[in-house]
């Protein structure tokens, strides 16, 4: 054990395939990866109040590092 609380991290169509009961992992934050072209947050998924993170795009550009991460 590490010692380090954990996160979700999933989108929302793995989440409703793979768990039909949230309500355990709601204990946890979540990382939302919903990747929308209007840049828009999406409303909460059902058993969290909103989000600890919201990926928006499967890539970025970091200074100094060359190519997309």
């Amino acid at each position: 054990m590490s010692g380090k609380r954990p996160l979700v991290y999933t989108n929302d169509a793995a989440l409703s395939q793979m768990v039909t009961n949230r309500k355990p992992l709601a204990e946890y934050p979540l990382w939302m990866a919903a990747y929308t072209s209007s840049g828009i947050l999406p409303p909460p998924t059902p058993a969290w109040a909103g989000y600890a993170c919201w990926q928006y795009a499967g890539d970025g550009k970091i200074p100094g590092v060359v190519g997309a991460i």
